[in-house]
């Protein structure tokens, strides 16, 4: 009976290992795969970390062109009313002229 009970305690110790063996795997496997799910993972947050950071240089990009184009707009807005006083001035000065032309020609008559 020693027998028996011997290789039944060494058939329930080599399963048991067996057991664990399989657990191991298992365990590894569960491990490579959550690896393998968190290099996805953070390929994306790479990515987008990359596209965001693209998109906030051209939002800047177009804020600062913004501001430039109203800044140029507002040099425009300026020049066009200095240039309207300018030609105002210069209507005014040529009715002025014709003024003065206008009586020396009666005299001359």
């Amino acid at each position: 009976m020693s027998w028996d009970s011997t290789a039944f305690w060494g058939l329930a110790a080599l399963l048991f290992l067996i057991l664990l063996l399989i657990r191991k795997i298992l365990t590894v496997l569960e491990l490579k795969a959550k690896e393998q799910k968190y290099r996805k993972n953070l390929y994306r947050i790479t990515e987008m970390e990359s596209n965001l950071e693209t998109s906030r240089r051209r939002y800047l990009i177009a804020l600062k062109a913004e501001g430039v184009a109203k800044n140029r707009v507002s040099q425009l807005k300026t020049r066009l009313a200095t240039l309207n006083q300018h030609l105002e001035k210069l209507a005014l000065s040529a009715a002025q002229d014709e003024l003065r032309k206008h009586p020396e020609k009666e005299q001359v008559l």
